[in-house]
């Protein structure tokens, strides 16, 4: 085991990076070809077209745009030899790793995020629902702020960074985030942008309607392993990519429990490829090589030949591809 792919849900709703991918290789041309097939929507509606005024529409293309970006830098590396021995994933990036493990086919994966369009709307009845950053500093701990209130949810822990501080991501109702706030204004952030309280019990409505969709396809044990940031054991089974999807939606999601299962799986680099949201907010603890834009693959396929090399070097093995190894260098490599 050596290296592995990182993936999450993207930030930006246009990435330049894939229009670049898509007008440069025609492995991915195809691709958006495929994915226009089985969903309808055309490649410049995901590259670079509007997106739909309906919610829910619009949440599905989101994904959708976000997924073949990464899935498109993985057809790409793979054309020049880089192959991941295990994925890393966060979030929707889960969904995007089940079809880089092998457990679902892309058709299946991007069928299925076509699908959640029709995912029920929360009711007007419903208080609004928000989204926070929530920032410790200097190795303090304040989750006693947040932990066990009612109407606030730990979405996200993102992990301490080497200067001691540690991020993680609230939602619930925004009534409740914003008395939140007001007793920790130094250290919270009501997000402007941030509408639907994620990784929370309150999309327990969008988690029964992704899980009765998944029940009607058949996940294949995975060919590589998957490090869920749900847990710190990788998943080795279709069963478990298949729970591990729908259970995504309602569950608190932790980078330090997925980097467990990555690292117990030997992996010595990580490759960040295409669109990402959350690689920036972490400090991994082996070397990361991203791929955002076409001139990064050949950039990026010598980075990890040489941070493989460093690491056999450091741990005394011949072969950077074998063995575990001990910790890797540092700084770590990022393109």
């Amino acid at each position: 085991m050596a290296v592995g792919y990182f993936v999450s849900r993207a930030v930006a709703e246009l990435d330049e990076g894939s229009v670049a991918f898509h007008d440069r290789f025609p492995v991915v041309r195809r691709l958006y070809r495929d994915i226009q097939e089985w969903t309808g929507i055309t490649p410049d509606q995901l590259l670079s077209g509007e997106l739909p005024g309906a919610r829910g529409t619009r949440n599905a293309v989101l994904a959708i745009r976000s997924i073949a970006g990464q899935v498109a830098v993985h057809d790409v590396l793979a054309e020049s030899g880089l192959h991941p021995d295990a994925v890393l994933a966060l979030s929707l990036g889960i969904t995007s790793a089940s079809c880089m493990v092998g457990s679902l086919t892309r058709k299946q994966v991007f069928e299925m995020l076509w699908h959640r369009r029709g995912i029920p709307e929360t009711p007007a009845t419903e208080p609004e629902q928000g989204v926070a950053m929530f920032v410790e500093r200097d190795h303090e701990d304040r989750s006693a702020l947040y932990r066990g209130r009612d109407g606030v949810y730990l979405a996200v822990d993102f992990g301490r960074t080497v200067d001691g501080s540690r991020s993680v991501l609230l939602t619930g109702y925004k009534a409740a985030l914003r008395e939140l706030a007001m007793q920790a204004p130094d250290i919270m952030t009501i997000m402007a942008t941030g509408k639907v309280a994620v990784h929370s019990s309150l999309q327990r409505h969008a988690s029964e309607f992704v899980r009765a969709h998944v029940a009607t396809l058949e996940f294949k044990d995975p060919l590589i392993p998957l490090a869920a940031c749900l847990g710190p054991r990788p998943l080795t089974t279709g069963e478990e990519i298949s729970e591990t999807i729908w259970r995504n939606l309602v569950a608190t999601a932790s980078i330090p429990n997925g980097l467990a299962a990555a690292l117990s799986l030997g992996v010595k680099v990580l490759v960040i490829p295409g669109p990402s949201m959350a690689d920036r907010m972490i400090d991994f603890p082996v070397p990361t090589v991203r791929v955002r834009q076409p001139d990064d693959v050949e950039m990026a396929v010598a980075a990890v030949e040489r941070a493989l090399v460093e690491v056999a070097s450091a741990s005394g093995a011949g072969d950077p591809l074998a063995g575990e190894g001990s910790s890797p260098p540092s700084p770590a490599p990022s393109l």
